[in-house]
C-alpha cells in the first residue's frame, strides 16, 4: 500500500504531514495549539544560553525538553499519545527538509529485516522566520540517544551481528548525516533497529 503522504510548498511556507497525523489533528482539534503553548513557555525561559524552564504542562499536554544545541527537541504527551518534537530555527535542515529526509531513508532501508525508520507524522517550515518543527511519534528511549549517550542494547561493540547490520545501513543511507548507534534503537528480544532523525545531504528527494 502507498504511503499517504501530503507536501505542501508555498512561497513563506512549506507543511508536509502523514494522514494518520492529519486523522490525528483532527481527533485532538486543540492539541497543537496547546503543544505550541507549552513550548513557549520553555522557550522563553532561556537566559545566557541555558533553559530555566525544562517542562510545561497545560490541561492534558504536557512537554519535556530532552536536548538543546543545534535544535530544541521535545519530548510531548497528549491524553495517551507521545511524540518526539525538534525545532530548529537558524539551521537549513529541520522541518520539512527532515520529513523529506525521513521518506527518503525509508525507501533506501525498503527490504532489510527489521529495520524500520521512525514513524514521521509532520515537518513544517516558515521560511520567513526560518522556524522549523519536525514530529515522529515517541520510542522508548529517544531522550538518551537525543543526550547522544549510546544506547547500551544498540552500542556494536562485542556485537558483531549488530556491527554488521548498523554497517549495511549506514552504507545504504550513504549521503545522510547522524547515521550511528545514537540515533538508532534496538530491541533485544525481536531484534528490530529502529533508525530516526536522520538528514539527506543532498536535500532532495530521488524520482
Amino acid at each position: 500500500m502507498k504511503e499517504e503522504i501530503k507536501i505542501i510548498k508555498g512561497q513563506t511556507r512549506e507543511i508536509a504531514y502523514s494522514n494518520d497525523f492529519k486523522n490525528w489533528v483532527r481527533e485532538h482539534p486543540q492539541a497543537l495549539s496547546k503543544v505550541l503553548g507549552c513550548i513557549n513557555q520553555v522557550l522563553i525561559s532561556k537566559e545566557e544560553g541555558t533553559y530555566k524552564v525544562d517542562h510545561a504542562e497545560f490541561d492534558d499536554t504536557s512537554v519535556d525538553l530532552i536536548n538543546h544545541g543545534f535544535g530544541d527537541s521535545f519530548k510531548v504527551r497528549v491524553r495517551n499519545d507521545s511524540f518526539f518534537v525538534k525545532r530548529d530555527n537558524f539551521r537549513e535542515s529541520g522541518g520539512v527538509k527532515e520529513f523529506e529526509s525521513s521518506m527518503k531513508a525509508k525507501d533506501k532501508l525498503k527490504g532489510l529485516f527489521n529495520v524500520e525508520v521512525v514513524e514521521y507524522q509532520l515537518g513544517y517550515t516558515n521560511k520567513k522566520t526560518g522556524e522549523k518543527y519536525y514530529v515522529a511519534r515517541w520510542v522508548s528511549g529517544m531522550e538518551k540517544a537525543e543526550k547522544h549517550a549510546f544506547i547500551p542494547d544498540v552500542n556494536p561493540n562485542g556485537n558483531r551481528e549488530l556491527s554488521n547490520r548498523i554497517d549495511v545501513i549506514k552504507e545504504r543511507l550513504k549521503g545522510f548525516w547522524d547515521v550511528n548507534a545514537g540515533n538508532m534503537f534496538y530491541d533485544p528480544k525481536s531484534k528490530k533497529i529502529l533508525v530516526f532523525d536522520l538528514e539527506n545531504r543532498s536535500g532532495a528527494l530521488e524520482a
